[in-house]
């Protein structure tokens, strides 16, 4: 399984070099998120079945993950509005509808109580959102709704992924006795929600977006209170590689905040480029 996972990434790695070189600007990022950020995802959240066999389905998944991820790829050569450009990007989005359904299979079987492991199923959610915005994007010739389609799906791709695999994968590492406050459950829970709040304000207004921004903000700030205070220490090079990424995590929080008030305000103080 390692063996098969790190061969996977050194073909991503090769294709994902090869796109960089053919696509122009923030695509690059986008592309980032799938080469590299969905397969990962799916190699650390594996299905063991009761006879301790894996799960078909998720093999399944991973093993098409390539090709869907060279058809978006080559969708972003052509250009946007055009036909080719939309019906391959389709692909894509069917694929991340796939990995929903794996979300939701997983929250089935498993039940609701654990959220730590609800949030990274949301993940899952949010890469099937990032892929409709994708496609809508790549069907969209008009160059103001591209460009917000094109931000919702970068966010999608990156922000409400990344954020929501952080607090699952921390939170297994917080000890029990934590977990079962209603403050601990309700930040989890606004952390999961605020980035569809966010990317709902992407694709509409300011304030919308800036609402999402500012639960975001007080709930990762209070998560990085948990971490800090209660993360278990049993390995001290992963005690402090989680902190260090809390902290990233908190300052990019607050960074986002300021900038969605500056343009409440019409100004503009980090463009979109320079953002991300």
């Amino acid at each position: 399984m390692k063996t098969s996972f790190f061969g996977n990434i050194l073909i991503s790695t090769f294709l994902w070099v090869i796109f960089v070189l053919l696509v122009d600007g923030l695509e690059r990022v986008l592309l980032v998120s799938i080469f590299f950020l969905i397969p990962i995802l799916l190699s650390l959240t594996p299905t063991i079945k009761r006879d301790e066999n894996s799960s078909s389905y998720h093999a399944f998944l991973l093993k098409s993950h390539l090709y869907l991820a060279v058809t978006i790829g080559t969708a972003l050569l052509f250009s946007k509005g055009s036909i080719i450009s939309g019906l391959l990007s389709i692909l894509w989005a069917v694929f991340t509808l796939a990995l929903f359904v794996y979300g939701v299979r997983r929250f089935l079987e498993r039940g609701w109580y654990i959220i730590e492991e609800n949030a990274i199923d949301t993940s899952f959610l949010y890469a099937h959102l990032g892929g409709i915005t994708l496609s809508l994007y790549c069907f969209t010739s008009d160059k103001m709704i591209s460009h917000h389609l094109f931000m919702a799906a970068i966010h999608f791709h990156f922000t409400a992924i990344v954020s929501t695999v952080f607090i699952g994968f921390v939170g297994r590492l917080l000890p029990l006795d934590q977990k079962i406050g209603h403050v601990y459950r309700w930040v989890v829970r606004g952390t999961m929600l605020s980035p569809l709040i966010i990317g709902i304000g992407i694709l509409t207004g300011p304030w919308i977006q800036n609402v999402g921004l500012w639960i975001y903000t007080i709930c990762i700030s209070i998560y990085s209170y948990f971490v800090f205070l209660h993360v278990e220490k049993k390995n001290t090079i992963t005690s402090i590689c989680i902190q260090l990424s809390t902290i990233v995590m908190s300052i990019t929080t607050v960074l986002s905040t300021i900038q969605g008030i500056f343009q409440l305000q019409g100004h503009t103080w980090i463009n979109s480029e320079q953002w991300i």
